[in-house]
């Protein structure tokens, strides 16, 4: 039988075959061969004997643990014992064989044996090194001849004694810790350089007492330490000799051993396997796969970053792309998350220049995130990135290299976004230059930039539009290639931004860069750039005119901008009818037509017109629209709208011309040329503050006359650990008194060994220190400290920070507090981390949080798992009681919830959410927890169920209660307290949400704004003396956009009243002894209904929904017939189920992009033909094998259907029958015939497949570019889409998703099924009026009545089985 370490061998090997055949399989291009490819690895994954050795060595290692802890437990004292005893055996080995004492003498000694030479050598060499291990106690004299033991670790004889002194005399270094990092550290690593093997072995193995000294005393020094003993052990661990890797390997566990940040700690095990082991990437590649997906909640200390960085900077560095973009990713989520960011500092130097590559690489991924990172260091180092980054980044914006300009762009445009507001405000006319400068290759280099930047900075971009613009329309070169012509492209990129929200600040720019192409210079460069500014107002005003009512024009559209605005849009392209270029004139004459430009409407304005005419025929803006306005005047005398001026203005020759940049701030311009600003110093100016501290030092102790009794080497080490004890003290922000304190306890403990020599200065020494330390720290000598408990406090956690992933910060240097008895609401946008800060509370993973604590989430996961559950109410509520101990639940712990006597025995299954949300709150009050979390508890809950909710939470004593809702009037309800997002922290109001609402001044109409996040509450600071203000500040954001796809026409529906799907006869219940939950139901449905399902919680709202849309089956009614679903065949259809996150389950580790492209690979929804197709449970499926046998050709099932053909009315299908793949044994059947053999589902699943070929989504093209513009219809912009993993999106998030996911295929008629579940209010608004565009049939289920009426126009309330049907007196129709 094999040993466990060669089964693991085994299943390493193995392991090494799956992944190399992954890879064959993804790089595979041809279809054929990759089946066989899959067939391959699908039988290594599922190889017997590595299945079998993975099972054995699980046991095996459990079996170890177990035997481990109890060895441990039986053999605790008597090992102690053992310890003991083997430790004084060895100190007694150990002990010198020479006599010594701490004197001059003795000291001289030693020194004249390391120096000595000839015969005699040897053995003088030994004995000092004896004498050395003898004193290792007498720290100030032994340390400084550690030096001289170095050199020895090579000596044949000498090699181990010398080592053993080294190690005794580091570990006992006293006072602990205190000079080692500037009398022990350089000299080791300067040993480890040595070209002898020995030597550099010895002294890796002398860093580990080293580092040991350090934990815990100075731990700010060990931190500044930490990146030279990393790198240089990243060096040897590429030594062939053993003995150097295994003392390489040995120092980095100890390092590991170190960290504090929880969640490296619980990966130090893979990050230690990756630096020991340099040459294998697989360990890389993994270690950076799970920092990725990590969620972290806690400050990333000195040891842990340098675990990290070293292989961040090693994945940088890797061929893979996905590497890369994990690398660029982790290192600017640990700059942002390091605790101290001088930590950060000794790593820049190697990480900077991978960076700047990575903002040069091919893949896009890698290029973004590469960005990202230098727009995290201009946050959290602005100082470094002014005088490295900044300047680097214009440089190559400047150069050129057109790849290098784009990813310099794409660096500025992140950097830009975290720029200080001033700051940024100094370099904008800097780039206005760079937009007009005379050299084409800096001009294309700026106007990248530009495109780059409203992308990146999105509404904060608004204060510059006026500046910007113009430059990016007069940069047009007509180019046919958009990727050349950079002007175009960042024109079309910001008027499709903020066309619709700011057109105001656009106007002026279209205006000035007309006249200014219709003046001297390149006639066809300047054509050209009136043309395209003329497509530009076009796509303007179409983005005004989508938000137009019925009858509206361009004009009269109020809902977007301002009168004044619209019609310098009209006036304009009325002008540039009369431009001498007939394609400006027909664009022009395309914005007048769409903007609704007729001879009345000219009339309407002719006042505005005329007078901008007149302006403009006066030469206010140049010789050429003089000449243009002229001409459009003539044409409005013609018509007889104006009288011809009685004076003509004289002709103006001179061009319009925008006024010239000014720089404001000589810095900036030399940021802005690519050179470092001199005014930023590269010095650290904590090296200065350390560097006058020492001076300090050395200072006040040459004036002390007793320091200068002491001998020389004496006063030397006293030096350094005051310095170092004054600069630990101050780094940490010890109060001053500490720091004398710790001063005076050292002192003595430094003179120990020569006392009586030293007694004078003692005597002085406490006065001394505090004259020391006064000196040194100066007006930090005082520090004030507070802890802020009381006896009322559950959960008290400073300093707390919550980062999801790569790269998203949710929560920093906040505070988590939660009081006994108080009910707290929590208010925030979606993907504020809401969520995920719950989900850590309960899980006990938030640091520093008290272990004792008992919390209960009541989240959807919960309620999903109960509908896999076979046990009745009360068993559940028995069994989850078992599982916390609790023996006694009763019929009463149901009752307390609300629960009637005859739902005691309901299978949990078959309950609705509402009950189920009950049944998980007795599970709640079983445990008695301190703190019950509730995640959107009002979801699914009609008002009844709502009303109950609030009463229950109202009567709770003993539990504390935390509330994530969007809705105002419940957290009114329950609310003691409000907890509130502000710049990622955690602000707390005391009262309810009109307590908070009044106490923050927000206005009773910014009150949705605010739940929806689109009121930030966020606070900019300005900077003190700043040269010039924004003037412009930016509009709030317009409501959050919903826009579904046109689904087109359904053929052979020529009307929007005709029945489309019909429903007659149709019965549920769930089980033969159970009564109906439909009792044959009927109904119709059209591409103009607009129903919403009405009725209480467990009435069958939902299991109606899912008849209708087919993927049930009804059963049997009273009569022994089944109810049927007629569906036209080319009808496309879309469900969203109450549970449809649950869809999204498998695909939470990939990207939006992912899924949307797995689930729709050909054309049509995977998801859904696999619910049609498969049966829904054996009971279906031995219905279809009988009815197969009575109508199937030979008895056999179907196997597929491949096509549908019309025969006369009847439809009919080509079958593949399971057993005859020969497609000579393909028949046509009759839809009648399949559905006798029980295939409804199946037929519409074929019909689904055809619709959805008809339409051209086969065609549709799975591009990014497809997915994101689709996506962004459902706000879910192109980061989120591309490069975020579902996992990590909230629950409003995901739902957004599964509607974009459901339109995808454009359906004709759509059922959803409670949508404004999890959504903010604002987007609840937006989702209304999506629908209400929509241009189909719409089925809902909705509990909140203000959101049906907005929609629907008719209800069916469903009760007691059956149907009543009413008509909504609202006026909605179906907006075609």
């Amino acid at each position: 039988m094999p040993s466990i370490e060669e089964l693991k061998k085994f299943i390493k090997t193995h392991e090494v075959k799956v992944d190399d055949m992954e890879q064959e399989v993804a790089n595979e291009p041809n279809k054929k061969k990759k089946k066989d490819l899959e067939n391959a690895l699908k039988k290594l994954q599922n190889d017997e004997k590595y299945l079998k050795a993975k099972e054995e060595v699980k046991a095996a290692e459990a079996q170890a643990q177990k035997e481990a802890e109890r060895a441990a437990l039986n053999g605790k004292a008597t090992d102690k014992k053992a310890a003991e005893k083997g430790k004084k055996k060895e100190d007694t080995k150990a002990a010198p064989k020479v006599d010594a004492k701490v004197d001059e003498a003795t000291f001289k000694e030693i020194d004249e044996a390391f120096a000595a030479s000839g015969k005699d050598a040897a053995d003088k060499k030994a004995t000092a090194v004896s004498t050395l291990e003898m004193l290792a106690a007498a720290t100030p004299f032994v340390l400084p001849r550690l030096s001289q033991l170095i050199p020895l670790f090579d000596n044949s004889k000498l090699a181990a004694p010398a080592l053993k002194a080294a190690t005794a005399i580091v570990q006992n270094i006293s006072p602990k810790g205190h000079g080692v990092a500037d009398l022990v550290i350089p000299q080791l690593l300067a040993g480890i350089e040595d070209k002898k093997w020995k030597v550099k072995a010895g002294c890796i193995q002398v860093l580990l007492p080293a580092m040991q000294q350090m934990e815990g005393t100075t731990t700010v020094q060990l931190a500044q330490c930490l990146p030279s003993i990393v790198a240089k052990l990243a060096e040897a661990a590429l030594e062939v000799r053993a003995e150097i890797r295994s003392a390489t390997g040995a120092v980095l566990k100890e390092i590991g051993a170190f960290v504090a940040s929880p969640e490296i700690k619980a990966l130090a095990t893979d990050l230690v396997t990756a630096l020991a082991e340099p040459t294998n990437q697989k360990h890389t590649q993994g270690v950076l796969a799970k920092m990725g997906n990590a969620t972290f909640k806690s400050m990333i200390d000195e040891a842990s970053l340098a675990l990290l960085l070293p292989i961040v900077m090693r994945g940088l560095k890797d061929r893979e792309a996905m590497s890369k973009k994990w690398s660029a990713q982790i290192f600017g989520s640990a700059v942002l998350l390091v605790k101290d960011v001088d930590f950060l500092k000794p790593y820049l130097v190697t990480a900077l220049p991978l960076l700047q590559a990575a903002l040069n690489d091919s893949v896009p991924e890698v290029r973004r995130e590469a960005a990202k990172a230098f727009g995290i260091l201009e946050q959290v180092l602005p100082d470094y990135s002014r005088a490295h980054c900044q300047p680097y980044l214009f440089k190559k914006l400047r150069g050129p290299d057109a790849s290098e300009q784009i990813g310099a762009a794409l660096g500025l445009g992140e950097v830009f976004v975290r720029t200080e507001k001033a700051k940024l405000t100094q370099l904008v006319p800097e780039v206005q230059k760079g937009a007009n400068h005379e050299d084409l290759t800096v001009r294309r280099g700026f106007l990248e930039l530009m495109d780059t930047m409203p992308q990146a900075m999105k509404m904060d971009f608004v204060p510059y539009i006026e500046r910007l613009f113009p430059a990016m329309l007069l940069g047009i070169n007509g180019e046919k290639d958009l990727s050349d012509d950079t002007g175009l492209k960042a024109a079309q990129a910001l008027v499709g931004r903020f066309a619709d929200l700011c057109p105001e600040l656009l106007m002026a720019a279209f205006e000035g860069a007309y006249a200014r192409a219709l003046g001297s210079g390149d006639w066809k460069k300047l054509q050209v750039v009136r043309e395209k500014s003329m497509q530009l107002l076009l796509k303007t005003a179409e983005k005004i005119l989508e938000h137009k009512k019925f009858g509206q024009d361009l004009l009269t559209c109020e809902e977007c901008s301002t009168k004044a605005t619209r019609l310098r849009v009209l006036i304009l392209a009325f002008v540039a009818r009369s431009d001498p270029d007939a394609a400006v004139k027909r664009v022009a004459s395309n914005v007048w037509k769409t903007s609704g430009g007729s001879p009345k409407m000219q009339k309407t304005i002719i006042q505005e017109l005329s007078q901008s005419i007149t302006k403009w025929c006066a030469g206010s803006m140049g010789g050429g629209l003089q000449k243009v306005a002229k001409d459009a005047l003539a044409e409005l005398v013609k018509a007889g709208d104006l009288e011809q001026p009685a004076e003509v203005p004289e002709a103006v020759t001179a061009d319009f011309a925008f006024a010239a940049p000014v720089s404001t701030n000589e810095e900036a311009a030399k940021i802005a040329a690519g050179e470092p600003p001199s005014s930023l110093s590269d010095d650290d100016a904590d090296t200065k503050e350390d560097c006058q501290m020492v001076k300090t030092v050395d200072s006040f102790w040459s004036k002390q006359s007793s320091f200068g009794a002491l001998p020389g080497e004496l006063q030397s080490h006293i030096r350094h650990v005051a310095a170092s004890i004054i600069r630990e003290g101050h780094k940490k922000k010890v109060p001053g008194p500490k720091v004398v304190e710790e001063l005076q306890h050292c002192l003595p403990v430094l003179c120990s060994c020569y006392k009586e020599q030293a007694a004078e200065f003692l005597q002085t020494a406490p006065g001394h220190c505090e004259a020391l330390c006064r000196e040194a720290l100066g007006a930090d000598f005082d520090a004030a400290h507070g802890d802020g408990y009381d006896a009322e406090t559950l959960l008290r956690v400073e300093n707390m920070l919550l980062m999801y992933g790569a790269g998203k910060l949710l929560l920093k240097d906040t505070m988590l507090e939660m009081k006994a008895n108080r009910r707290y609401g929590v208010v925030g946008h979606n993907g504020a981390g809401k969520t995920t800060l719950m989900k850590e509370i309960v899980a006990g993973r938030i640091v520093g949080m008290p272990t004792h604590l008992r919390c209960v989430h009541v989240d959807d996961s919960k309620l999903g798992e109960m509908s896999k559950s076979s046990l009745n109410a009360l068993e559940y509520v028995q069994m989850k009681g078992k599982e916390i101990g609790v023996m006694d639940v009763s019929y009463d712990n149901l009752r307390q919830v609300g629960f009637p006597e005859k739902m005691f025995e309901v299978p949990v299954a078959e309950l609705s959410t509402g009950w189920r949300m009950r049944l998980t709150l007795a599970v709640s009050m079983l445990k008695h927890a301190d703190i019950v979390l509730l995640d959107e508890p009002t979801n699914h809950l009609d008002q009844e169920s709502v009303d109950w909710l609030g009463d229950y939470l109202l009567g709770l004593t003993r539990s504390s209660v935390m509330v994530i809702s969007h809705e105002p009037k419940f957290l009114n309800k329950i609310c003691t307290d409000i907890i509130s997002y502000k710049d990622r922290r955690l602000v707390y109001t005391e009262g309810n949400f009109d307590a908070f609402v009044m106490a923050k001044g927000i206005k009773a109409d910014d009150i949705e704004a605010l739940l929806s996040g689109n009121l930030t509450l966020d606070e900019e600071e300005g900077e003190e003396g700043a040269e010039e203000k924004v003037a412009v500040q930016a509009p709030i954001a317009g409501p959050p956009k919903i826009s579904f796809p046109i689904p087109g026409s359904v053929e052979g529906v020529k009307s929007s009243s005709k029945a489309v799907i019909e429903f007659k006869n149709l019965s549920f219940r769930y089980g033969k002894d159970k009564d109906d939950l439909l009792s044959q139901v009927s109904g119709k449905l059209s591409l103009g209904s607009r129903v919403a399902i009405c009725g209480r919680n467990g009435c069958g709202k939902s299991t109606l929904m899912t008849l209708i849309s087919s993927e049930m089956n009804p059963t049997e009614n009273k009569d022994g017939k089944f109810g049927e679903v007629i569906r036209h065949c080319n009808l496309r259809v879309a469900y969203m189920k109450q549970d449809h996150l649950k869809t999204l389950g498998p695909y939470f580790d990939t990207s939006p992009l992912n899924y949307i492209t797995q689930r729709f690979k050909n054309g049509y929804d995977e998801e859904l033909q696999k619910r049609l197709i498969e049966p829904e449970d054996d009971e279906e499926a031995a219905r279809r094998a009988t009815l197969a046998k009575q109508h199937g050709k030979y008895g056999n099932q179907v196997g597929e259907l491949l096509s549908r053909s019309k025969q006369g009315s009847q439809l009919y299908y080509e079958v593949r029958w399971e057993g005859l793949d020969d497609p000579k044994q393909n028949t046509m059947v009759s839809l009648k015939t399949l559905r006798d053999m029980g295939l409804d589902k199946v037929v519409i699943a074929c019909d689904e497949r055809i619709a959805a070929k008809a339409a051209g989504l086969d065609q549709r093209p799975l591009t990014r570019r497809e997915i994101v513009k689709h996506c962004e219809g459902f706000g879910i912009d192109e980061e989120m889409c591309c490069n975020q993993q579902i996992r990590g999106f909230s629950a409003g998030q995901k739902v957004r998703l599964s509607l974009a996911a459901m339109f995808w295929t454009k359906p004709h008629f759509i059922a959803v099924d409670e949508p404004t579940n999890y959504l903010d209010v604002e987007t609840v608004e937006a989702l209304s009026k999506a629908l209400n565009n929509f241009r189909g049939g719409i089925l809902m289920i909705e509990p909140k009545m203000d959101f049906v009426e907005k929609v629907c126009n008719e209800t069916w309330t469903l009760e007691d089985g059956k149907i009543t049907i009413q008509k909504l007196d609202n006026g909605l129709k179906r907006v075609a």
